[in-house]
């Protein structure tokens, strides 16, 4: 299979309007966040979220955007694919509470620093190379929080997924689950309001 063909495999399994079982797991993972967050900071989500400025590490093909545009936040996504941006780019061009830049993590501009109220990283960790990596990141991402606001993980729970870690996606490399993040965002100086397994669907592994 070429990359081209791989991007199209992975569009088509990602995309929230074909409504395949992806896409539900994905939407169904998304509001259950929410939910959960929700209760983690004792807020309903529309106080949580409406009217805040989000930045997404990782955006993919919007499928977080589209779960929490009804809420009217101000969306920043850095997104270092480029085939994934410009599918952002078309899809979401004339949502004016979208944005969204082609860069990666490490690469995000000054201008961004202390900027936003809830910055999510969801099922990136999980790419870093290394613990090394994934630690320097959750570091760097203390830069661009206002004061007050909150950093949002997701990511496989390997105990819960096993071979599947890998057989999923060929781009996992460091293995993530609830209680290494925990450590790692503590280790980076991140004070944990509180962290639990989320399960998508019925019979789909559990994500932290």
């Amino acid at each position: 299979m070429s990359n081209k063909e791989l991007f199209r495999y992975k569009i088509h399994a990602h995309s929230y309007e074909l409504g395949n079982r992806a896409s539900k797991l994905h939407k169904n993972l998304n509001l259950r966040l929410i939910k959960h967050v929700s209760k983690m900071v004792d807020q309903p989500s529309n106080q949580f979220l409406e009217g805040r400025k989000l930045l997404e590490i990782g955006t993919e093909v919007g499928l977080l955007y589209i779960t929490l545009r009804e809420f009217e936040c101000k969306y920043q996504g850095v997104e270092p694919s480029t085939e994934m941006f410009e599918y952002c780019k078309q899809n979401f061009s004339n949502d004016s509470n979208f944005d969204i830049q082609n860069i990666r993590l490490e690469e995000i501009p000054n201008e961004y620093r202390a900027k936003f109220d809830i910055v999510f990283m969801v099922h990136v960790l999980e790419h870093a190379n290394d613990s090394y990596m994934a630690l320097a990141w959750l570091e760097r991402l203390k830069e661009f929080v206002a004061q007050g606001g909150y950093l949002i993980v997701t990511g496989p729970h390997f105990p819960s997924y096993g071979s599947k870690f890998w057989d999923i996606d060929y781009s996992h490399n460091y293995v993530t689950n609830r209680n290494n993040s925990c450590q790692l965002l503590q280790e980076a100086g991140w004070k944990i309001v509180g962290s639990r397994l989320v399960v998508g669907l019925p019979g789909e592994a559990a994500h932290y």
